[in-house]
């Protein structure tokens, strides 16, 4: 499970064993609270007991970050 990036108390990571199309998982810390979020249209794929504000804020992140998110699944998956 990389974790690919930590931005304030959230990590982002995905799953050695992943799966297209690429997306990203945010975990909040310390917590087992979290979505999946798609990265070509940056979109809510999963959410799991996140509250509405998060969710927002957890696409807001990925949507300012997902450049840097679409290069290292490149390089890690080789898609």
């Amino acid at each position: 499970m990389p974790v690919i990036d930590r931005i304030g108390a959230w990590r982002v990571l995905f799953y050695a064993n992943d799966h297209t199309p690429m997306h990203v998982h945010m975990i909040l810390k310390g917590e087992n609270r979290g979505a999946k979020i798609w990265l070509e249209n940056i979109s809510l794929a999963k959410n799991q007991m996140l509250r509405p504000h998060e969710i927002k804020e957890a696409l807001r992140m990925v949507e300012s970050n997902k450049d840097k998110y679409k290069e290292v699944w490149h390089g890690f998956f080789g898609d």
